[in-house]
Formats: C-alpha cells, sequence, structure tokens
C-alpha cells in the first residue's frame, strides 16, 4: 500500500509531505494508482520549490518521496494555501476510488530536529513512489 503522510501547520498550509511504498494495484511500472500519485506530488515539489522564499527541501529514494516546505511569507499564504488544496483534494480523491492502494492522513506539522539537513527538490524531481 502507499502511505502518504501530509503536514499542515495551524493555519492549514502544507510544510510536507512523505509517500512511501507502493500501491500495489498493477504491476511495477504499471501502476495507475502510483503514477498518479507520484504525479501529483512531483507537481506540487516542483511548483513550491519555484519559489526560493518557501525554502524547500526535499529527499528521494526507493519507494519514498518527502518534501519541506518553509513556513510561508505572508505575500505567499493564498498561494501555498491552494496548493495544499490542490495535493489534499487530489490524494483524497485516489484514496476514495482506492482504498486498499493509497492511505492519506494528515498530522499536524513538527519542525525537523535541529541540524536535520536533506536534499535539494530536485533530487525528489528526479525520484518517484
Amino acid at each position: 500500500m502507499l502511505r502518504v503522510v501530509v503536514e499542515l501547520d495551524s493555519r492549514g498550509l502544507l510544510r510536507g509531505y512523505e509517500a512511501s511504498g507502493h500501491a500495489g494495484f498493477a504491476q511495477r511500472g504499471r501502476d495507475i494508482v502510483c503514477a498518479a500519485a507520484t504525479s501529483l506530488l512531483r507537481a506540487v515539489a516542483g511548483e513550491l520549490s519555484a519559489h526560493e522564499e518557501l525554502a524547500c527541501r526535499g529527499s528521494a529514494g526507493e519507494a519514498q518521496l518527502a518534501i519541506q516546505v518553509g513556513e510561508a511569507p505572508a505575500h505567499r499564504v493564498e498561494w501555498v494555501r491552494g496548493v495544499t488544496d490542490t495535493l489534499r483534494r487530489g490524494l483524497d480523491d485516489l484514496s476514495r476510488e482506492y482504498p486498499r492502494s493509497i492511505d492519506v492522513e494528515t498530522v499536524e506539522y513538527r519542525p525537523p530536529a535541529a541540524g536535520a539537513s536533506a536534499a535539494s527538490v530536485e533530487t525528489v524531481m528526479m525520484g518517484g513512489v
């Protein structure tokens, strides 16, 4: 099962996500649920990372994709809210259509430990779940 944990701050804005596993809907490389989720997650990562003031960091590996998003400055709050809503709606739709293949959980954002580091978002854009 593909598991996606979406982190939101107290304003309901995206602060990060982590996706791991495989949907198991079809063979690897032919799985429409994995393809849909990966496309959505990568598009969101690409859009957010295009704005340096959001200080995005990401990581990607075998069956894993994650991004952390810095706090949105005042002039970007509503824009980030729109990106957040798009991600949540897309993931929720997939979860409703394929409940045995994808599990989505929304949690309260918790800042990373001091000194933690992650790869650039470009690394995330090259990976997939």
